[in-house]
């Protein structure tokens, strides 16, 4: 059975850009629960960019082989995929040992760092945005940036930057594809079934066929319909205390991450399976009012 919030079948909404964020972070926020939750693709929203040329792929948050020690190479990503407007780029900080050194060594680099729109077969459609700066040196604290700010209109991209020494010589090269879609919300909440007997296993998919990024817990509750209202049940499902950890599922993905037992002395009746879900528009952490999601199912004979 298929139920979402307030009893509608489906949720589904205009999202607006935020400044929160959220990825699929099931087995990097929480390893030890990687293998509890089941997850699948159900649409790659970033498959045509497999198609383009490779690039070598941007060491990020990593020293350059070519730089003084402790110069790091950085960026502003969201991934393959931007929902609505972004800044997209990458940045040089040096970090020093002591408090003492207020810039790395001399480099002596140009750097040219370049945003490129394309079409589906990697053409170019316009000509590239373009940042160009000689570098002598790195300095400590913000460091060096080379960002550009790429709207929200759908829209495929490579960013890009290049290294060269003083002679021309080229040191380094890296790239990276992604593509811009706006964001919306379309999520459904269902069971394995509509109908079970005692003992039998109730498990609940959360699919997130929309363009925005969900964000949960382990929390479960289950609720009986006692005619009335929705209430506890007489008879307690297995189950106690979480923990208060984060997951989350990226746009175009479907998980399953909870789930319970029909207790042998259950009531009969018709029950709900109830969880928490927060959205935003980037990883990796949602700051929206989490929303209910439920599903109901009825226990018989």
């Amino acid at each position: 059975m298929r139920s979402s919030v307030k009893g509608s079948r489906r949720w589904v909404v205009a999202v607006l850009p935020v400044a929160s964020a959220v990825w699929l972070f099931l087995g990097t926020t929480a390893p030890a629960y990687a293998d509890f939750c089941e997850s699948q693709v159900v649409h790659d929203y970033t498959k045509v960019l497999k198609r383009l040329p490779a690039r070598p792929a941007p060491p990020l948050d990593e020293h350059l082989p070519f730089a003084p020690a402790r110069v790091f190479f950085g960026g502003a990503s969201y991934g393959p995929l931007q929902l609505g407007p972004g800044k997209r780029g990458f940045s040089l900080v040096f970090s020093p040992w002591t408090d003492g050194n207020s810039a790395s060594r001399r480099v002596g680099w140009q750097v040219t760092s370049r945003l490129t729109q394309l079409d589906r077969r990697g053409r170019i459609l316009a000509p590239p945005q373009t940042i160009e700066k000689e570098v002598k040196r790195v300095p400590a604290g913000t460091g060096l940036h080379f960002g550009f700010n790429v709207p929200g209109k759908p829209a495929i991209y490579r960013v890009e930057i290049v290294f060269e020494n003083g002679s021309g010589k080229r040191l380094g090269r890296f790239g990276e594809y992604f593509r811009v879609l706006r964001p919306s919300l379309d999520v459904d909440f269902f069971l394995n079934g509509t109908t079970y007997r005692r003992g039998e296993r109730v498990q609940a998919w959360l699919v997130n066929r929309g363009l925005t990024y969900l964000s949960f817990g382990l929390f479960k509750a289950i609720e009986y319909n006692d005619g009335t209202t929705w209430t506890r049940p007489p008879v307690d499902f297995p189950g106690g205390p979480v923990p208060a950890i984060g997951l989350g599922i990226g746009p175009g993905v479907k998980t399953s991450c909870w789930g319970t037992t029909i207790p042998s002395d259950a009531a009969l009746g018709t029950y709900r399976l109830v969880t928490d879900v927060s959205q935003s528009t980037s990883p990796p952490f949602s700051r929206s009012t989490p929303v209910e999601a439920s599903a109901e199912f009825t226990v018989t004979e």
